[in-house]
């Protein structure tokens, strides 16, 4: 096994030869059609795979599709009903559900195909998104939020919800 991802109804893993297995209410038993699988991440209703050829799959409702980027990908990061995608030219794209601004396009809007997140012109360095927020990490090594932040979790001294990426450390 070379990765593994859960989510509140799923488990999702990958073998060494890059097959996809799943248990739980997306998938059950082994996902046919991908052969390259090298990560895996499980929203609330699709399982989101990352191949060794940069190439992005999403597997929803017993369907599976590519995903259409302007570059190969190579990190993926989901939560809830959010995903992020970091591409090898160093830049984040995001789609999902936006209630609290947490894919930090500066609204509230959702979004169904992947959009590019700028944060201060820097290159993206990781990714990672929370169920109500997403996180950035730039070269610069300065870490940017957005989203939910009712309880302070995005780490900025406030609990303000943030629309756009901000500094957070």
């Amino acid at each position: 096994i070379i990765d593994i991802a859960a989510g509140k109804e799923q488990s999702v893993l990958v073998t060494a030869k890059g097959t996809i297995y799943g248990y739980g209410n997306i998938l059950n038993g082994e996902l046919s059609g991908i052969e390259n699988a090298v990560k895996v991440q499980v929203t609330k209703d699709s399982i989101i795979i990352l191949c060794s050829d940069n190439n992005v799959y999403k597997y929803k409702a017993n369907v599976l599709t590519q995903i259409t980027l302007p570059n190969k990908v190579v990190a993926i990061s989901a939560k809830g009903e959010n995903v992020m995608y970091q591409t090898v030219d160093e830049k984040t794209y995001v789609t999902g559900v936006n209630t609290y601004g947490e894919l930090g396009t500066g609204d509230t809007v959702s979004i169904e195909t992947p959009v590019l997140v700028n944060v201060h012109g820097e290159s993206t360095f990781g990714i990672g998104a929370g169920y109500n927020n997403t996180y950035i990490i730039e070269n610069t090594g300065n870490v940017y939020a957005s989203g939910n932040n009712e309880y302070g979790s995005i780490g900025n001294a406030t609990r303000e919800n943030q629309l756009e990426h901000i500094l957070v450390g």
